[in-house]
């Protein structure tokens, strides 16, 4: 897989979004509709406007005589001054005029263009019911209305003829002008173009297919007439020229199918669950829009090649590849749709916690909690439709990094996981400035700890210090194991079950009925968190108020640590091997 261009599609066998029906019903009309005829093509920039009118014309060339103008493609090598004049040369030269007639064409066709724009003002004020600003016989005056208003007339005979002619040396009823890229020009641009196609070819026989939005339109007229124009001038100009408004269907997009053929020729099997997963988390972030969604996946593709390579996404863990791809993919959808949260979380990877999350995810502590000021400061958006989505989004984002469901809050190793792969998904960020994270002391911290444990615990006696926000100790059970925990709020001690999920609910349930004994000699209260259907069942005992980030508090957090993790490992001790025995279960030690 080398990744996706942003060629648009040629041919309707190739569509992967599954919009047949809209094309094949836009051909039929194309093919039985009076003429002249115009026909918009609307949609956001990337939403695939291109790819539709591509579809229109392969499934109809047999049957029309097509003429396709790329107006970007134009305006690239010639003065945007000479863009309407181009238009009127192509096609001139597609309809197949003698060269004779074509030049001619050109030269009346230079004289009459600036009377047409004046006609086209005159037509937006009669319509909307408004008055011309200024003295319009001035106006015309100027440009020799005379002369224009006859060449003019020349000019549109002229065209008829060639058209004519045109169709029937073919055989063919009617010529198709396919105008693309419209909204790439400049705004006023875009609505001079539009004003020579009313004026000059509105001729009998012919349809155009535009590729254009209405907010273009708007935003071009108030350029070149001011802002006095308004909604209802605007709307009149757009009525007027176009006789059929058609919004690419993009909530009709087969994204699932799309997502699918994607992750398939990633060779990336996923049921139909985990492909409603992908989906919805491109719909809360990035939306349908195809060029978007090439971006994303070409991200992805890359990414996905680099972590396999690095053996980041080995199965020989207890995290599937399958899990740690999706939450790639998910981290990769917060990098391009909401930059600002997934660079807050970047600088901060190691200060994340459940509370990040289960507050992130909360629409009005979003919006209000001091730990998000940071966040909210680098917001530009500042509505609460904008916020809401965020929450949205940072729910289903939730979903994807809690991989057992079972558990209260994120676990430690889900936690760890995630920040992996965030720091890793870094490499494709669209940031002006590196983005790196904080500085910790966790390397540090942990080399405090160890030296501080030995001599006093059988436990984390050959552990090697590490950056990570914990570190695990054998039991003398295969799979069961103790593990410390430090954050910025709180740390615990931990008895991990990560054997299968069934052999973890057998020996968590035995540990279980002697639940009253082992807390007596812990002196406090446990949490018990037995998972049904993950790899993973953890009894754990915490303590708040300790931040690992300040070295003044390092020794308190480690006589709690050092104590609690003794007492637990004291109070499981007598029942594990028997327990491990019983179930058969074979020891490591």
């Amino acid at each position: 897989m080398q990744g996706y261009t942003d060629t648009p599609i040629e041919r309707l066998e190739n569509d992967v979004m599954d919009i047949k029906v809209y094309v094949e019903s836009l051909s039929e009309f194309i093919l039985g509709c009076s003429t002249p005829m115009t026909i918009a093509i609307q949609g956001d920039w990337g939403s695939g406007k291109t790819s539709m009118m591509n579809m229109i014309k392969q499934s109809i060339s047999d049957k029309i005589v097509p003429i396709w103008f790329n107006t970007w493609q134009y305006s690239q090598f010639e003065m945007a001054s000479y863009l309407s004049i181009s238009l009127l040369s192509n096609f001139l030269e597609k309809i197949g005029a003698e060269e004779e007639s074509q030049n001619f064409l050109r030269s009346i066709a230079n004289g009459a263009i600036s009377f047409a724009k004046t006609a086209a003002v005159v037509g937006i004020e009669t319509v909307a019911g408004g008055t011309i600003a200024g003295n319009l016989k001035e106006k015309l005056a100027e440009i020799g209305k005379q002369d224009s208003a006859k060449a003019l007339e020349e000019l549109r005979d002229k065209i008829r003829e060639a058209v004519s002619a045109k169709l029937k040396s073919s055989g063919k009823n009617r010529v198709v002008v396919f105008v693309d890229d419209l909204d790439r020009l400049a705004p006023e641009k875009a609505v001079e173009l539009l004003e020579v196609l009313k004026v000059f070819m509105d001729v009998p026989n012919c349809v155009f297919v535009l590729a254009v939005d209405y907010g273009v339109v708007t935003q071009g007229l108030e350029k070149k007439f001011g802002v006095g124009v308004g909604h209802s001038k605007g709307r009149s100009f757009f009525d007027k020229i176009i006789q059929l408004p058609f919004a690419i269907p993009i909530a009709q997009y087969n994204i699932s199918a799309y997502i699918q053929n994607l992750l398939s020729n990633m060779s990336i099997v996923c049921s139909e669950e985990e492909i409603s997963t992908y989906r919805e988390i491109v719909d809360c972030s990035i939306g349908c829009n195809p060029r978007s969604m090439k971006r994303l996946f070409n991200s992805f593709i890359l990414l996905n090649t680099v972590a396999s390579k690095k053996g980041m996404f080995n199965e020989a863990d207890d995290i599937k590849a399958k899990d740690k791809q999706r939450i790639l993919f998910a981290s990769l959808c917060l990098q391009m749709a909401f930059q600002e949260i997934y660079e807050f979380m970047i600088k901060n990877k190691n200060e994340l916690d459940a509370d990040f999350f289960d507050g992130i995810k909360d629409f009005e502590k979003l919006k209000t909690d001091s730990a998000f000021e940071e966040i909210r400061k680098n917001i530009h958006i500042k509505e609460d439709l904008y916020y809401e989505k965020i929450a949205d989004f940072m729910g289903i984002f939730y979903k994807i990094i809690q991989l057992d469901s079972d558990l209260e809050n994120l676990s430690d190793e889900e936690l760890g996981n995630l920040k992996n792969i965030l720091s890793f998904s870094a490499i494709t960020a669209n940031t002006r400035e590196e983005v790196q994270p904080k500085k910790t002391n966790n390397l540090e911290f942990w080399k405090y700890f160890l030296n501080q444990i030995k001599g006093k615990s059988n436990l984390f006696q050959k552990n090697i210090p590490s950056e990570g926000g914990a570190i695990g100790s054998g039991s003398g059970v295969t799979g069961v194991m103790y593990f410390v925990t430090v954050r910025k709020e709180y740390v615990n001690c931990n008895l991990l079950l990560r054997r299968n999920k069934e052999e973890n609910k057998a020996i968590f349930d035995a540990l279980e009925k002697f639940k009253d004994e082992i807390e007596k000699k812990m002196g406090k209260s446990l949490s018990w968190k037995r998972s049904d259907d993950k790899p993973a069942s953890v009894i754990s005992l915490e303590e708040t108020g300790m931040n690992v980030y300040d070295p003044k508090e390092w020794p308190k957090i480690t006589g709690f640590l050092i104590e609690a993790i003794n007492k637990m490992e004291q109070a499981f001790k007598p029942y594990l091997k028997p327990i491990a025995l019983e179930l058969k279960i074979k020891g490591n030690n």
